[in-house]
């Protein structure tokens, strides 16, 4: 099955229309460095808006589009922005106040699609206690391809449900990567997938006896069914071996973690060395080849929902 017609359809959603985070997924203590990005005025109650991965002990990996929400919350509504670690925002373990964030310098997110949607939130105090997720930076070769991505975040299980700020997780496998995405989609039309508030959430894959960080996640897109997006549809994470050295360019943080069941696939990179993967990728399987996506081509997002997910039961009929 093609992806590319389906992906395009994503050109024409606004933010009204498009839809919600992980759904049909499970609940989940695992993986402490996977948290929460909140919002709060003053000591008032904290509200979930996006998640995002804790990859070094004072800097969080999210999605560029998270960056855009935070600095519009911070910079228009007077809104502190937070990272919780936690199984939910309503057992939130501990919060880190966020400092300056980074979007990276090739992001875009407009009417021709999105790209780059990878950023770094530096946090105003380390953590201590959670051992940051190493990112895999090996070239997502058609091996790998043929895996599966678990993902992880905390956003809400379907269309018009409030019920974003529990960690949930979900298996689906992968199907091809472009230049900045790699896409996993469930081959059953009613299994799993991201959703709103998911966005910035990690895309993770077995190393060892750990796990390691192979994308951020970005956007939901229609495919079993093209009028459903987060139910029936897949999900677009940014690829780590491509921006990985972006995110930490001092090097990767090693070891593969103690935070989850381990697996048996391929090694991460050790230096954080990424922009070495082919321009695109693509692989077929008993099932035919794929279609080769482009790269950022009209891809709206969960992204462009979760702008206003704080807000969301204000401005959404």
């Amino acid at each position: 099955m093609s992806l590319f017609p389906l992906l395009l359809t994503m050109a024409t959603a606004s933010a009204q229309d498009a839809p919600p985070p992980i759904v049909n997924g499970q609940t989940t203590s695992d993986w402490p460095a996977v948290g929460v990005l909140m919002l709060s005025e003053g000591s008032g109650p904290l509200t979930p808006f996006c998640s995002g991965t804790l990859v070094a002990s004072d800097q969080v990996v999210t999605a560029a589009h998270c960056v855009d929400a935070a600095e519009e919350y911070r910079d228009l509504y007077g809104l502190d922005i937070h990272f919780g670690i936690g199984p939910s925002v309503e057992e939130i373990e501990r919060t880190i106040e966020v400092g300056e964030m980074d979007s990276h310098p090739d992001y875009f997110f407009d009417n021709t699609g999105i790209g780059a949607d990878v950023a770094v939130m530096s946090l105003t105090s380390p953590v201590s206690g959670v051992e940051p997720m190493p990112l895999y930076t090996d070239a997502f070769d058609a091996n790998f391809l043929r895996g599966d991505l678990t993902l992880v975040g905390f956003g809400i299980t379907g269309d018009n449900r409030d019920d974003a700020g529990t960690k949930r997780t979900a298996t689906l496998p992968m199907k091809q990567a472009d230049a900045d995405f790699v896409y996993a989609v469930d081959d059953d039309p009613d299994g799993s997938n991201a959703c709103q508030g998911d966005s910035g959430g990690a895309a993770l894959v077995p190393v060892g006896d750990g796990w390691a960080l192979a994308g951020v996640l970005s956007f939901v897109f229609p495919y079993h069914d093209a009028s459903h997006y987060c139910i029936g549809g897949g999900v677009g994470a940014t690829r780590m071996d491509v921006y990985g050295d972006w995110v930490l360019p001092d090097g990767v943080v090693d070891g593969g973690g103690d935070d989850g069941d381990g697996g048996t696939s391929g090694g991460s990179g050790d230096d954080g060395g990424g922009g070495t993967s082919p321009a695109s990728s693509i692989f077929g399987d008993d099932k035919g080849g794929c279609s080769l996506a482009p790269a950022g081509g009209g891809l709206f997002a969960v992204g462009m929902l979760l702008l206003g997910l704080a807000r969301r039961q204000n401005s959404r009929v």
